[in-house]
């Protein structure tokens, strides 16, 4: 029997990307999983093809905002019983901006959805994850906490601040409740391409394939292969891992 069979998980970012393999995988292992996304078409499309002996559930929900996090909660409070076994954060944003052109706005909407959007998230699982007796968190930082970004310093900060508060939030919530983080590389996503083609509004000659081909790898991840990290975290095999951010990234960053 699958560890994650007819268990209740929350993850976001479920219409795309990293966070819409992570959904589909956990379904495929019997999971109960709820989606959040703020994109409501996108993520009703996505969840329409997952598939397997689990299920998905919609939640459109704006992780930036508590009302909209505690509604998306209540609707998992109510559906499953009031249980939690794990989350799965994958949501966030990231733009390119030339450095001395960046606005205040520009950074609050970064750090809203990638920070301030990882604490509500993980405010609001714990309880529900204390009454099913524990639980595990999985978040996504990045590469991009660890190395310079001249095009994108508000995103590179936010996700190291969400190392940070990984790490906090271990030690708050332990022993019952486990906080990991996953420093994914270049993975072949929209956010990814989306982010390219602005950059290249920016510089001359901007290639996130030849970047990635840096990797011992060559070569950028899939949606997949992260999800298949995010899995091993929110697993029973991962019972002694606390507080710690797993580089997944091809050996492009080693520390």
């Amino acid at each position: 029997m699958s560890h994650f069979e007819s268990k209740h998980f929350v993850v976001t970012g479920a219409g795309r990307g990293i966070g819409r393999a992570t959904a589909e995988m956990l379904v495929a292992e019997g999971g109960m999983v709820w989606c959040f996304d703020l994109a409501e078409d996108r993520l009703r499309q996505a969840v329409e093809t997952m598939d397997g002996p689990g299920t998905a559930m919609p939640v459109v929900a704006d992780i930036s905002d508590e009302g909209s996090v505690a509604e998306g909660y209540r609707q998992v409070s109510e559906g499953s019983g009031g249980v939690l076994s794990g989350l799965a954060h994958c949501a966030a944003i990231g733009r390119a901006r030339a450095f001395e052109e960046m606005t205040w706005a520009d950074w609050e909407v970064e750090l809203k959805v990638n920070l301030f959007g990882t604490y509500l998230m993980t405010k609001h699982a714990a309880p529900l994850m204390r009454a099913a007796g524990g639980g595990r968190i999985v978040n996504i930082a990045s590469n991009a906490a660890k190395v310079p970004g001249p095009y994108s310093a508000p995103y590179n900060a936010s996700k190291a601040a969400v190392i940070s508060l990984t790490r906090s939030s271990a030690k708050a919530l332990a022993p019952h409740i486990a906080v990991n983080a996953i420093n994914p590389g270049h993975v072949d996503t929209p956010m990814r391409s989306d982010f390219g083609q602005e950059a290249s509004q920016l510089v001359e000659g901007v290639d996130l394939d030849a970047a990635a081909a840096n990797a011992q790898l060559g070569r950028p991840a899939l949606p997949e292969e992260i999800a298949s990290a995010v899995l091993f975290l929110l697993s029973p095999a991962a019972v002694f891992i606390n507080g710690e951010d797993l580089n997944v990234n091809g050996g492009i960053v080693m520390y």
